[in-house]
């Protein structure tokens, strides 16, 4: 019996929701980050800058475009002074948060909507926190440049806060109770009940909605409107993907070790 081949039989193909490539090869706006797309993102960014967009590409470990594109436009929201209206803050801050969480009148229940244009924010800034080296890096840049940093409240918003400011807001019922109670009415719980909805634009979502949201208004709107047209824009200026050569090499050495120079010799 081959146990190795076993197991390959064994296996089935996986389907992964939002490909970061189409079928011929040309990567899709979920796809990697290349260098040229500072010089778009920039133009929707221009108080960041192209400089600083391509410093933080370079930061991080292989990049999506996504991700870069969120903390550009979240720094650009900072910088603009087009901050979130929240009750009982009183700082300045730019929350992104990555759905609409409000109270349906209609339903009486806590009500949670995943627009098109959040949903491409929510899953890159979850995988973005996850690169903890890569966020220390990027957000000694930006504290050393603005005097600002981009944090995480759980896995429900992304926030643009100034350095001097990171204690008050993990200190506030505003954090606290958005992590709390976005956590507890999470997308895994209100899947059941009919109270988890998507399809649909940010740009259509009624101003009574919003207004039932703690956190979700004009500002936030336009945020999402150009963060997607500035992405959308990269994707077209260049579709093509490089050589996937030398990352299959270096993967290789890196997986197989003294076994991968070895195989090369023979």
């Amino acid at each position: 019996m081959c146990e190795v081949c076993d197991f390959y039989d064994r296996l089935q193909p996986a389907a992964k929701a939002n490909p970061a490539l189409n079928e011929d090869g040309t990567r899709t706006i979920w796809g990697y980050y290349v260098p040229n797309d500072a010089k778009v993102l920039a133009k929707y960014c221009p108080l960041v800058g192209e400089s600083l967009i391509a410093k933080i590409g370079d930061l991080l470990n292989e990049p999506r475009l996504l991700e870069v594109a969120g903390v550009a436009e979240l720094t650009q929201r900072y910088l603009e002074g087009s901050f979130s209206k929240i009750r009982g803050v009183g700082f300045k801050l730019a929350a992104n948060p990555l759905s609409i969480l409000f109270w349906s009148k209609k339903h009486d229940r806590v009500m949670r909507v995943k627009t098109h244009e959040t949903e491409l924010l929510h899953g890159p800034m979850e995988k973005l926190a996850l690169r903890t080296a890569g966020m220390r890096k990027l957000n000694r840049l930006l504290d050393q440049e603005f005097g600002i940093q981009i944090v995480a409240g759980c896995s429900c918003c992304k926030i643009a806060v100034a350095t001097d400011d990171l204690d008050v807001l993990f200190e506030s019922d505003y954090y606290n109770t958005r992590e709390s109670k976005g956590r507890f009415f999470d997308a895994d719980v209100l899947t059941v009940g009919n109270s988890l909805w998507d399809g649909i634009s940010v740009r259509d979502v009624p101003p009574a909605i919003l207004a039932a949201s703690a956190d979700f208004g004009s500002a936030e709107v336009k945020s999402y409107l150009r963060f997607t047209e500035a992405s959308t824009e990269a994707i077209v200026a260049q579709r093509k993907l490089g050589d996937f050569g030398h990352h299959a090499e270096e993967a290789r050495r890196f997986l197989l070790g003294e076994e991968a120079e070895l195989v090369a010799v023979e």
